[in-house]
């Protein structure tokens, strides 16, 4: 019995060496750069102001029964709220998904979160294409749903 252990670990050793390795020499994937302007409002905001929270998703990505929305492009990014206007440029490996969605909310006390037990006045909002990322993107989006996190808005109830 030691003997075809020993055989197997021989044959295996080589095998996943060169799996490894035929791996790791892949091409990685071909992406072209996405630019995002958004036009962002409070309304519920009487002077909006803080760190907005960005999110870039595939409105849908897989097939079959492994199809599920809102599959995320990018980590979560910050950005000062400012005049309410911001541009970001990103790379996108298309055919990587179906549609695009951006979900935003502001931080208006600073803690990283939307919204708390205490604090339920932070807003949010969303919005939906059901193109891939390309090019030049220019979305307005109203944040004005009170501590709405991103499954709140997409898929949209049946």
């Amino acid at each position: 019995m030691n003997l075809f252990i020993t055989q197997a670990v021989r044959l295996f050793i080589p095998l996943a060496a060169g799996l490894l390795l035929a791996a790791c020499g892949s091409e990685p994937p071909q992406t072209v750069p996405v630019t995002l302007n958004l036009a962002l409002a409070a309304p519920n905001v009487l002077e909006p102001s803080g760190t907005v929270h960005l999110y870039t998703y595939n409105a849908y990505r897989g097939t079959g029964d492994l199809r599920h929305p809102l599959a995320q492009i990018e980590e979560k990014l910050t950005f000062d709220y400012g005049d309410g206007t911001l541009t970001h440029t990103f790379d996108y490996v298309p055919g990587s998904g179906e549609g695009f969605a951006v979900y935003v909310f502001l931080d208006t006390n600073g803690d990283g979160w939307l919204c708390t037990p205490t604090q339920r006045d932070e807003f949010a909002g969303f919005a939906v294409m059901d193109d891939e990322p390309a090019g030049e993107i220019n979305l307005t989006i109203e944040m004005d749903a009170v501590c709405a996190g991103s499954d709140r808005f997409f898929p949209p109830p049946m």
